[in-house]
This record gives C-alpha cells, sequence and structure tokens, in this order.
C-alpha cells in the first residue's frame, strides 16, 4: 500500500490531455449520429450495474480503501487515487449536477451555474451507503431523463472540456462517463488484489 503522504498528483481541475478531448468529441459524434438517446440510456444504466456489482462484490474495508492506480483514459491524474466508494461519490455528485442541466436545456432554460472538474470530486472518507446512494441517483436520472422525448435543444451550457452542448450532449456526456469510471473501478479491484 502506497502512503498517501508520498503520492504527488496534478491538482483537481487540471485537466486531461488535449488528444483525449478531441477523441471524446470524436466519439460523442460518432454515437449522436448511430445510436439514439435510448441506447445512451440503457448504457448508463448498464455501465452502473457492472460498477453496483463490482462494488457489492468487495467486503466494507476493500470498497473503501484508496488504491493508486495507472491513469484511465478520461480522468484526471487528481482522481488516480480514489477507492470505489470515493468513485460511486464522484458519479452521485457528477449525475445529479448532469440531470439538473439536462432538465434545464431540455425545456429550453439556461443554466447558470458553472460546472467545474474540480469541484465534483469526492470526500475521502465514504461509508458503505455510498452504493445505495450511487443505485437511487442512477435511477433517478434514468426515471428522469426518460421523460423527455426530445433531447435535441435549442439551449445549450459548456462543459470545461468539451465546450457548449444541447441536453442530449449532456446526456451522452453522462453515459460515457460512466463508461470512463467502470474502467476506473475495475482497475481499482484489480491494484486491490
Amino acid at each position: 500500500m502506497t502512503s498517501t503522504a508520498r503520492i504527488q498528483l496534478a491538482p483537481p481541475g487540471a485537466g486531461i490531455p488535449a488528444l483525449e478531448i478531441t477523441l471524446a468529441k470524436i466519439l460523442f459524434a460518432f454515437f449522436r449520429a448511430r445510436k439514439t438517446p435510448e441506447w445512451a440510456t440503457n448504457h448508463f444504466r448498464a455501465e452502473a450495474g457492472t460498477m453496483l456489482g463490482l462494488a457489492r462484490s468487495l467486503g466494507p474495508e476493500a470498497v473503501n480503501t484508496r488504491v493508486l492506480i495507472p491513469r484511465v483514459i478520461g480522468i484526471e491524474d487528481s482522481s488516480r487515487h480514489w477507492s470505489v466508494l470515493m468513485t460511486l461519490d464522484h458519479l452521485v455528485i457528477v449525475n445529479t449536477a448532469i440531470l439538473e442541466i439536462i432538465e434545464h436545456l431540455a425545456i429550453e432554460r439556461l443554466y447558470i451555474r458553472h460546472v467545474s472538474t474540480a469541484a465534483v470530486k469526492p470526500l475521502p472518507h465514504q461509508t458503505l451507503e455510498t452504493i445505495n446512494r450511487f443505485a437511487k441517483t442512477t435511477q433517478t436520472y434514468v426515471d428522469r431523463v426518460s421523460r423527455f422525448k426530445n433531447l435535441a435543444s435549442h439551449a445549450r451550457h459548456p462543459h470545461p472540456w468539451f465546450g457548449s452542448m444541447d441536453a442530449l450532449g449532456w446526456h451522452w456526456l453522462a453515459s460515457l462517463h460512466h463508461t470512463v469510471h467502470r474502467r476506473q473501478i475495475q482497475r481499482i479491484v484489480a491494484h486491490a488484489k
């Protein structure tokens, strides 16, 4: 186990490499052109199910142990030393915020809060209740986003890495964001053994 005091990571909000941002934009455009919003919702739910299964398969100590992992594509360097519970807490924070953005944009209302990647980092100390909160917010997200017939809004809101996006763009971000963190959790579990 690596001592937290000896770990030097980039500060929260430092971002990801420009090439990864470019590839993510291409991926968003590809999926948006080839897949339906329902596919994005199902993908979001399936990735959440995988993460919940992994979290529930671990004992209380293992699920709450921070593990330093090699960086996963799509996460900041500052996110490499998290526990499974910290990762789920991050997703609770982000999914709740994205849902709020989508609900504004889908009814053509501007969203006035600034989005910051540094502001969505989890607290290091979590409890097993984090697993239940993640399950609940995932279901809430799916239920509420599914109410909208058309997410291709005129209203847009900027993401610090991906620029101005409509409600559908934010929905795709939430879906693919789950994939990034599912990979992170798999890597945490593999390195914890």
